[in-house]
């Protein structure tokens, strides 16, 4: 499996703020670098890599992002199982902290 090129996370991130746009999530977790690069070109944003910024919450696109590290052996190289066991823990904070503050009725 390749990482996809430059020109296909370009082509395809009208697309991706489609879907966004249409789902409006109050969280968006990309996981991996084309995730993230492909959020920068929806709406710009400090992180060039995802090593940078992963298990870190941040405003983007007027909502939380989220980004994670891929759980792939390759990923595992930039960031190791317990830490990235640790950022799906606070992922889960951050949904909960979001949801207590919404009244369901």
């Amino acid at each position: 499996m390749r990482n996809p090129t430059e020109d296909e996370i370009i082509e395809c991130s009208p697309f991706l703020k489609r879907i966004i746009d249409s789902l409006n999530p109050w969280i968006v977790a990309p996981v991996g670098n084309a995730a993230l690069k492909a959020l920068n070109i929806i709406e710009p944003h400090p992180f060039e890599k995802i090593t940078s910024c992963a298990g870190k919450e941040f405003n983007w696109y007027d909502r939380i992002a989220f980004p994670l590290v891929h759980w792939s052996p390759k990923g595992l190289i930039n960031r190791n199982w317990n830490l990235q066991v640790r950022d799906f823990k606070l992922l889960r904070t951050t949904l909960d902290r979001i949801l207590s503050r919404i009244s369901f009725q």
